[in-house]
């Protein structure tokens, strides 16, 4: 029988200039450890870093499989203690790296603040509660930018609850650039679970892997699967979307996902060469849109760029839940449409944050990096 507890959704989306003024809430966290709680996930994000964290909430069956103790999605969640998963971005026109942790010719930049903001529900954001964090970034060019990174839970049952993570960029001038997550994954106490491709229609997995493995879009499906193979029960699977998701803008195929060892990745110039050394007892993943500059994200001018991901978590899963991917033919349906709806919760900026009241059931981690490129410095 599937149980089913959690869905976690990454994506990157440009936003007009005026949305990334300033990080201007009246509840902003500049250190120590920020957090919101749903029914089946909690998120964390350290406000001196921007770095982040998720866990099981007490209504997730791998919670309540395991005597009411929350679980890891991301590792340091079931501790409350991000500081392993990072994120980073990549401008191939002055070929600067920034990250949010010390990476290999990367710039370490430290955020504005972190906020609470409870976004406005969507059909398939129900109970959204939220995080955001945001940096100003300043390029050799002295071109000025906003970076914003949004963590957001949201669902209300445990087939439609999950975390989402956005990266958004805006650009009043045009621009190539790549985008990056390093996930730390743990999976029922095991640091290092296997990676395996997943078709959702029929709902198939494939081999597991344990070592070092590059993968390019071409050679991914619909998700993959992170899964603890230690013997330890229960056993938890971790999926991550690869693919368009029907009613989750923003959620696409990426050109390039490193599975790895979490020592390795953790530290990772922004072209890493893969190598073949196991990963089975510390593992993580990069995942790029953008890896390189023949892949890069085209930020036409004035323009609003959007990439999303969607990660749930289940116990004994045997189906995708209630998600629908769809097959785009590797068009990008979604990006460079100044038309383009932007959802209602990025609208304001951390002007609009505010801790919310509700109690939503559905953990969205969010990673929005809002890029603003204004020439000669910041209006």
């Amino acid at each position: 029988m599937r149980q089913f507890s959690s869905l976690l959704f990454i994506s990157a989306l440009c936003l007009p200039a005026s949305a990334f003024a300033s990080l201007s809430c009246s509840n902003t966290c500049v250190s120590g450890v920020q957090s919101q709680s749903g029914s089946f996930y909690d998120v964390f994000v350290d406000c001196s870093s921007g770095e982040y964290s998720v866990s099981t909430g007490a209504s997730h069956p791998a919670t309540q499989a395991s005597g009411g103790f929350p679980q890891n999605v991301i590792y340091g969640g079931s501790t409350g203690s991000p500081g392993t998963s990072s994120l980073g971005v990549y401008f191939y026109g002055t070929g600067e790296h920034f990250s949010t942790s010390t990476e290999t010719g990367a710039v370490t930049v430290t955020p504005l603040g972190t906020c609470t903001f409870d976004p406005t529900d969507t059909d398939s954001e129900v109970g959204s509660r939220g995080l955001e964090t945001e940096w100003l970034l300043t390029d050799s060019a002295g071109n000025q930018y906003v970076w914003r990174h949004e963590v957001v839970t949201f669902g209300d049952s445990a087939l439609n609850s999950g975390t989402r993570l956005t990266q958004s960029v805006t650009a009043s001038a045009a621009n190539e650039i790549g985008l990056r997550w390093q996930i730390d994954y743990e999976s029922g106490y095991d640091d290092g679970p296997t990676f395996a491709r997943v078709v959702c229609d029929p709902f198939s997995v494939a081999t597991a892997t344990s070592n070092e493995t590059d993968f390019n879009g071409a050679q991914l499906d619909d998700f993959y699967q992170m899964i603890n193979n230690d013997g330890i029960t229960p056993v938890v699977e971790n999926y991550t979307s690869t693919v368009h998701l029907g009613g989750f803008p923003h959620t696409e195929t990426p050109d390039r996902v490193v599975y790895g060892s979490w020592p390795n990745l953790t530290g990772a110039v922004w072209a890493y060469t893969s190598s073949t050394v196991s990963a089975d007892y510390d593992s993580a993943v990069l995942y790029y849109y953008g890896a390189s500059r023949a892949n890069a994200v085209e930020l036409p001018e004035s323009s609003v760029v959007a990439r999303s991901m969607v990660l749930f978590n289940g116990v004994n899963a045997d189906d995708c839940g209630e998600f629908e991917p769809i097959d785009t033919g590797g068009v990008i349906i979604d990006t460079g449409d100044t038309s383009e709806p932007v959802p209602s919760y990025y609208a304001g900026g951390c002007a609009s944050c505010n801790t919310g009241s509700g109690s939503g059931g559905f953990m969205v981690l969010t990673l929005v990096v809002a890029l603003v490129r204004r020439r000669g410095g910041m209006a």
